[in-house]
């Protein structure tokens, strides 16, 4: 008797037997269907993933708060000016959080060291583009404060306190998976883009470092149609993706980046002064002189009298807005 092959939880009523291939199965079905398939099973893949304890996050010390949203905020400049994808910042805040919570009270380096090689690290994994820094530019990016030798021991000490799990479950992952679920994707581009820009936001936030990433993601989207007031019936099988034990938690995100967005909203139409497309108000350009403008900013970063938290002096007063997908 022919065996049916379960996929997704659901049985295909013996459609598909042992010694069918699979390709032959999708070729069987609708592609919308093969598409919701794909990305539940990678969703529960992800969701899976963020429950390991190594990717879990138990608290952040309040002391540590401002410093991390400067270097945040210098790090949006960085990529912006390197031309690197923006969701690098969310892994190396991942790096950045991860290790800080578990050295807390053994760190014998300071916090600056440590952001900045979480960011090398992302960038030498993660960028897409290919482009990467060797760690003696990264020591000219702080002015020679920290030498080659430096940058290389603290990587090597971040690795083996993170277990060497450098694949993070960021929430632009799961957005991804969420665009990819959209039934109308004309009708859902402002949507993506705004909830694009709202999980940009929510890596500045520290109450979002003990959430999960999918909660932030769903979150995220949830906002961003409520702003561009989409009909629910084009998010059904976004909605459908939301874990029943995950539901406080999302509604908690929800609440906090309505109120983030609001304030930033507020803040931009009480500010004459042009805005830029980013949340650091960064402008994406080409043009060189641009970005040594940009570069230039970033002189001044690791040069400050406060050590410890590494104040930094080159973080920009434009108000922020939904950065261009």
């Amino acid at each position: 008797m022919p065996s049916s092959i379960v996929i997704a939880g659901e049985d295909t009523d013996g459609l598909l037997s042992s010694n069918v291939d699979k390709n032959e199965y999708r070729q069987q079905i609708p592609h919308r269907d093969c598409v919701r398939v794909e990305c539940r099973n990678q969703w529960n893949a992800l969701v899976a993933k963020e429950q390991r304890a190594t990717y879990k996050i138990q608290h952040f010390f309040a002391r540590l708060e401002t410093a991390r949203t400067k270097l945040c905020d210098w790090a949006y400049q960085f990529v912006d000016a390197a031309g690197l994808d923006r969701g690098i910042v969310s892994i190396a805040l991942s790096y950045f959080d991860r290790y800080v919570c578990r050295q807390m009270g053994k760190m014998q380096c300071k916090i600056d060291l440590i952001f900045m090689t979480s960011l090398y690290l992302a960038i030498k994994v993660h960028s897409s583009s290919g482009m990467t820094f060797p760690a003696f530019k990264i020591s000219e990016i702080t002015g020679g404060k920290y030498d080659e030798g430096h940058i290389t021991d603290m990587e090597l000490s971040l690795l083996r306190v993170l277990g060497w799990q450098v694949n993070p479950p960021v929430p632009s992952l799961f957005l991804a998976l969420c665009n990819e679920l959209g039934s109308d994707q004309a009708t859902l581009s402002e949507v993506w883009t705004m909830a694009k820009f709202l999980i940009e936001l929510s890596v500045y936030d520290v109450f979002f470092t003990g959430a999960n990433p999918s909660s932030i993601a769903l979150a995220a989207v949830s906002v961003a149609a409520n702003i561009h007031s989409t009909p629910g019936e084009i998010m059904q099988d976004i909605r459908n993706l939301e874990v029943r034990s995950q539901s406080d938690q999302i509604e908690q995100c929800t609440k906090r980046l309505q109120v983030i967005y609001n304030q930033w909203h507020i803040s931009k139409c009480s500010d004459p002064r042009p805005v830029c497309h980013s949340p650091t108000g960064v402008i994406r350009a080409g043009e060189s002189a641009k970005r040594q403008k940009a570069a230039r900013r970033l002189d001044h970063v690791f040069h400050s009298e406060d050590t410890r938290t590494n104040r930094v002096t080159g973080r920009m007063n434009k108000k922020r807005t939904p950065s261009t997908v």
